[in-house]
């Protein structure tokens, strides 16, 4: 009877190469800065929303006083005549 043909081990895989790590660079990233900056104009977009809607009401009490003395006066010239 033939003796059967014992299995050797198989030999391990070559080593994957990998790429050396990446160096890291001083300060902040380029995500962070514009993350910043995204911040910042938000903020300035806030401001100026803030200063148009105050304009606005301003003007609109304006608008509503100079109307109640202006009324007042002709009121008055009614009830003078």
């Amino acid at each position: 009877m033939a003796s059967k043909k014992k299995k050797r081990p198989a030999a391990p895989p070559p080593p994957v190469r990998t790429a050396p790590p990446r160096q890291k660079v001083a300060g902040p990233s380029q995500r962070r800065l514009e993350m910043e900056a995204a911040q910042k104009a938000a903020a300035r977009e806030g401001v100026r929303r803030r200063l148009v809607a105050g304009g606005l009401v301003g003007a609109a009490v304006l608008a509503v006083a100079t109307y109640v003395v202006l009324d007042r006066r002709g009121d008055a010239e009614l009830r003078d005549a």
